[in-house]
């Protein structure tokens, strides 16, 4: 098994993410900024159900996967 650079691996989850449905393709980055801007708040109101901290970086990874799928599209629908 080949070893893939960074830039490789990025380009093969992304082609792996667009074998979606479209529907499920369109609603994916929504979802996570919408699902890591509800930790951030859940941790900002100090449920202590869970660990905070975890949450909070759970929520940021969420919201900045989210606004890079975002930006991904964008970038690529503009370049076409």
């Amino acid at each position: 098994m080949r070893k893939l650079t960074v830039s490789q691996d990025i380009a093969l989850s992304l082609e792996v993410a667009m074998r979606l449905p479209k529907p499920i393709y369109e609603i994916v980055p929504y979802f996570l900024v919408a699902v890591g801007s509800l930790f951030i708040v859940l941790v900002l109101k100090q449920y202590e159900y869970a660990p905070m901290l975890f949450i909070w970086f759970l929520g940021l990874f969420c919201i900045i996967a989210g606004l890079g799928l975002i930006v991904t599209r964008f970038i690529s629908r503009r370049s076409r």
